[in-house]
């Protein structure tokens, strides 16, 4: 199944010298994979903000959060009632374990190893014996995504933002899990791919995991592109990986012109490696 972009090539990055992505050096956070996969039924949307808030707002030097409530209320336009709710659910859920006993001081949580869960049961199981650091989730199979800072601002999961429900959110996670610059230059093409005239089309394994039709997917991801949040770029490929975007590197004869979409929000770090490879990227 595809959809073609109305317009699409009025949405085709070109190397004209303007700014065309915001490349950040504020750092990245990590969300866990398993949130966004169809292992877990659907969390209630407010508490979906609430833990991508948190995950946020790690400290990397510490590896926890430490936010007073007020100022979660005040970011995301939530009550303290339910700001107290929230945090009660994920930490009775194993999601997240408070670090300080004294509730008269700042808040204070570290994000868990996403527990396990029986959908027959509809029962989360702790995971916490397991760190929560890269490495180890890495080693024991769980999966994360890691985002620029910018990638998901305070705005976004505000309450009551009606362009940022959580389809639209775990679509925009799931996109950055299959984004990897040094082998596609932006969105694997194999997860979702687009044409030379515009056609947006979708592996279902994508959909499956949002737990949506590929139709209501795709739409969201034209949605995207039409408010630049995602970019058509085209890249050169050379033996089927990324080389460098079309008009920066030399395209030789064996090699393969591609577009791929790439998230308007990228890491500095990511991008300077790149180039130190010789693997020019429109910026």
């Amino acid at each position: 199944m595809s959809k073609q972009i109305s317009n699409f090539h009025s949405y085709l990055v070109n190397n004209n010298g303007n700014q065309t992505f915001d490349i950040s050096t504020d750092g990245y956070f990590v969300v866990q994979r398993k949130i966004i996969s169809d292992v877990y039924k659907d969390m209630d949307p407010y508490i979906f903000k609430l833990y991508l808030y948190l995950c946020k707002n790690v400290d990397i030097k510490y590896k926890k959060v430490k936010k007073a409530k007020t100022e979660m209320m005040k970011d995301l336009n939530f009550k303290r009632y339910y700001v107290d709710k929230y945090i009660d659910w994920l930490h009775k859920n194993y999601f997240i374990q408070r670090t300080n006993a004294n509730k008269h001081q700042m808040y204070q949580t570290k994000i868990l190893t996403a527990p396990d869960y029986d959908p027959y049961t509809q029962t989360f199981y702790s995971c916490k014996d397991i760190q929560s650091d890269l490495g180890n989730l890495k080693n024991h199979n769980h999966g994360y995504i890691m985002l620029p800072h910018t990638a998901i601002k305070d705005a976004m999961l505000i309450n009551k933002s009606r362009y940022w429900g959580q389809m639209r959110m775990k679509t925009w996670l799931l996109l950055y899990a299959h984004c990897w610059l040094q082998f596609f230059g932006g969105i694997d093409p194999d997860k979702v791919s687009i044409d030379q005239n515009g056609y947006v089309s979708l592996n279902k394994g994508f959909s499956y995991n949002l737990k949506s039709s590929l139709d209501s997917v795709i739409k969201v991801i034209i949605k995207f592109i039409k408010d630049g949040f995602l970019k058509p770029v085209r890249c050169i490929y050379q033996r089927g990986i990324y080389k460098g975007d079309y008009g920066l590197v030399t395209k030789d004869k064996y090699d393969e012109e591609r577009i791929v979409l790439r998230p308007y929000y990228l890491r500095s770090k990511k991008v300077e490696k790149l180039y130190l490879e010789g693997r020019k990227m429109i910026t």
